[in-house]
C-alpha cells in the first residue's frame, strides 16, 4: 500500500504514533529553512490569536465572542520555544544570535515576499512539492565567520530540550475531554489566523498536528473515518464524520449557549492561569445528550 493511500488510523497504530512530520528525528534533521518558517510563523500567529476580539467560525456559519474562545497560547508559546532552542543546531547560542538569525531570514523573505510575488508563489509551489529551493535561498549564511562544521559541533554540545508535552503521544492521551476539545479548537483558531503570508508547510504541519489530535476522540467514543495521509479531516463533512462533527459541536454549543455572559467571562479568566475549569464545564455525556435531541426532534 502507498503512504498516500494509507489512512491516518494506519499510520497511527502500525507506523508511528507521533504528528506526521514531526517525528523527534524529523524535527532533528529539520533544514533551517523550514525551522525558520515554522518559528517565524507561530510567532505571528500567536500574536493574533492572543489580540483578536472577534473569531468567525465559517464551519457554523456564526460568530464566537473572544472573551471565552482567545485560545490559551501558553502551550503554543511553549511550541514556539521548543522549536526556538533547535536553532542551535545551526550556530544560534544566545538571545542576541537568535534575534540576529530571524532578522537575517525575515530581511531575505520579506523582500522576496514584497518585491518578487511570482517568484514567492513559485518558491511556495516549490516547498508544497518538496521539489529543489536552492534558487531561493541565502546566498549567505546568517553569520558569515561560523562554518558549517563548527555550527554541527555547536549542536552535539550544546543542543538538548525535551520533546514537547503538547506533541507528546503519552502526555496526549492523559488529556481530559475537555482539554482534548479545547486543544482542538485551539488549533482551529491559530490555523484560521495563517493568512497568505504564513508559508505553506507552516500550514501543513499545523494541520498534521490537529489531525492527530482529532484522532485521539476517539478514546471518547467518537468515531472517527480517518482521511487519508496526505489529507486532512473535513470538519463540514457530516456524511463522513458525523459522530465527530456532533462531539465538537456539543462543546462549542455548551460554551457559547449554556453559559451566561458572566460565565463565560470568568470562564476565559479562569483558563488563562490554568485554574478549576469544573463549575463551568458540560453535566452531561456529549454523545448521550446529542443522540437525546436528536429523538426528540
Amino acid at each position: 500500500m502507498k503512504e498516500s493511500e494509507q489512512t491516518l488510523s494506519d499510520y497511527y497504530e502500525s507506523y508511528g504514533k507521533y504528528p506526521i512530520g514531526l517525528e523527534p528525528d524529523k524535527i532533528n534533521n529539520m533544514s533551517e529553512v523550514d525551522l525558520y518558517f515554522l518559528i517565524n510563523d507561530l510567532y505571528k500567529i500567536i500574536e493574533k490569536a492572543s489580540t483578536s476580539k472577534l473569531i468567525a467560525n465559517k464551519i457554523f456559519m456564526s460568530n464566537y465572542h473572544a472573551n471565552y474562545v482567545i485560545p490559551n497560547t501558553k502551550k503554543f508559546v511553549s511550541l514556539f520555544n521548543y522549536f526556538a532552542v533547535q536553532t542551535k543546531k545551526f550556530g544560534v547560542e544566545s538571545p542576541e544570535d537568535f534575534r540576529g538569525w530571524i532578522n537575517f531570514y525575515n530581511n531575505f523573505y520579506n523582500n522576496l515576499f514584497i518585491n518578487s510575488p511570482s517568484d514567492w508563489q513559485n518558491f511556495q509551489k516549490l516547498r508544497a512539492r518538496n521539489e529543489d529551493i536552492s534558487a531561493y535561498l541565502p546566498k549567505t549564511n546568517w553569520e558569515n565567520g561560523l562554518k558549517a562544521s563548527e555550527r554541527k559541533l555547536n549542536a552535539h554540545n550544546n543542543h538538548k530540550n525535551a520533546y514537547p508535552d503538547f506533541l507528546n503521544p503519552e502526555k496526549v492521551k492523559d488529556l481530559s475531554e475537555t482539554d482534548l476539545f479545547f486543544n482542538i479548537n485551539d488549533l482551529n483558531i491559530l490555523i484560521s489566523k495563517c493568512d497568505r503570508t504564513c508559508d505553506v508547510k507552516t500550514k501543513e504541519t499545523l494541520k498534521n498536528i490537529l489531525d492527530f489530535y482529532l484522532y485521539q476522540t476517539r478514546a471518547f467514543g467518537v468515531e472517527v473515518i480517518a482521511p487519508n495521509i496526505n489529507k486532512h479531516y473535513d470538519f463540514a463533512n457530516r456524511k463522513d464524520n458525523q459522530s465527530l462533527y456532533k462531539w465538537y459541536l456539543f462543546f462549542l454549543r455548551h460554551f457559547d449557549i449554556n453559559l451566561s455572559s458572566k460565565d463565560k467571562k470568568e470562564f476565559f479568566k479562569v483558563r488563562q492561569i490554568d485554574g478549576d475549569l469544573t463549575p463551568y464545564l458540560p453535566k452531561a455525556n456529549c454523545l448521550r445528550q446529542t443522540e437525546q435531541a436528536e429523538k426528540a426532534f
